[in-house]
């Protein structure tokens, strides 16, 4: 065995290990801040995961478990670990990155770089990713915790459950699901799913 046969072989099963899967017949609640059409077209199609995306998430799981170690020290039996919540009969699920009692939710980001890190408030997406979660967890708040990997410099934030952003997401959560069934798209509510080939 040579050098890069013992390569390929580490790249195959890292690819094999970072627990993302194509997306086909499957919502994730943590996405349901994007467009509807998006959702439905890569149920049906696939989100046309590339291998150096499942390469870069491998390493963001490695940051995430050794949060999720710290956060263990830190906390003891009131934190526990991560679980996959499920709602509308098992059609739409999510994954915590887990929970500090009472009720508060943790989703770790792990970011390349410094500059990486939110610069005073989380992407909307994230905060429509922690929304939907309280929302199907049953959460009352939520801490997102974010990490460099390049430095290990970590910044966190705290939202409380809105329910109004909650029924949106089960409201879009159900529109994807009975277009998905019907074998139709939804309408597009973010206008670029044209051009993004969601047709």
């Amino acid at each position: 065995m040579d050098a890069r046969e013992v390569r390929d072989k580490l790249l195959e099963i890292t690819r094999q290990d970072c627990g993302l899967t194509d997306g086909k017949h499957y919502l994730d609640m943590g996405r349901l801040g994007e467009c509807p059409r998006k959702l439905a077209w890569e149920i049906v199609h696939g989100n046309g995961v590339t291998d150096d995306i499942k390469t870069r998430l491998y390493k963001a799981r490695q940051m995430e478990a050794d949060l999720q170690l710290r956060l263990t020290k830190l906390f003891g039996k009131i934190y526990s670990g991560p679980r996959t919540l499920y709602g509308l009969d098992d059609q739409v699920a999510g994954h915590t990155n887990g929970e500090i009692n009472p009720n508060i939710l943790v989703k770790i980001k792990s970011v390349p770089e410094d500059e990486a890190l939110p610069n005073g408030r989380t992407p909307n997406n994230h905060y429509w990713t922690t929304q939907g979660l309280m929302h199907f967890g049953h959460f009352t708040s939520c801490i997102i915790i974010y990490e460099s990997r390049a430095s290990g410099r970590i910044q966190t934030y705290s939202y409380v459950y809105a329910p109004a952003i909650g029924q949106q997401c089960q409201a879009k959560a159900e529109l994807v699901i009975k277009a998905v069934a019907r074998g139709r798209l939804p309408d597009c509510q973010c206008g670029r799913c044209k051009e993004r080939g969601f047709n």
